[in-house]
């Protein structure tokens, strides 16, 4: 199963909310939402009270931002 594949109830157009964006990138959902109030965070869409994400944005700020492990 793919990364994608693995969150669930993703929006149409791939739009995401605070906890699937977390699980997507596997942080968990209150580091996110600190990373987004220190203005860290990838960019997000805010709809009323409430934040939402879009993959190549996450995909974008991930590939800047988050180490992997490198694995020989």
């Amino acid at each position: 199963m793919s990364k994608k594949e693995s969150v669930k109830g993703v929006l149409e157009g791939g739009v995401m909310s605070t906890e699937q964006a977390a699980k997507y990138l596997g942080i968990n959902k209150n580091t996110l939402a600190n990373i987004r109030v220190l203005g860290g965070g990838p960019d997000f869409i805010r709809a009323k009270r409430r934040c939402f994400y879009t993959v190549p944005l996450l995909e974008e700020w991930a590939a800047k931002y988050l180490q992997r492990s490198k694995v020989a």
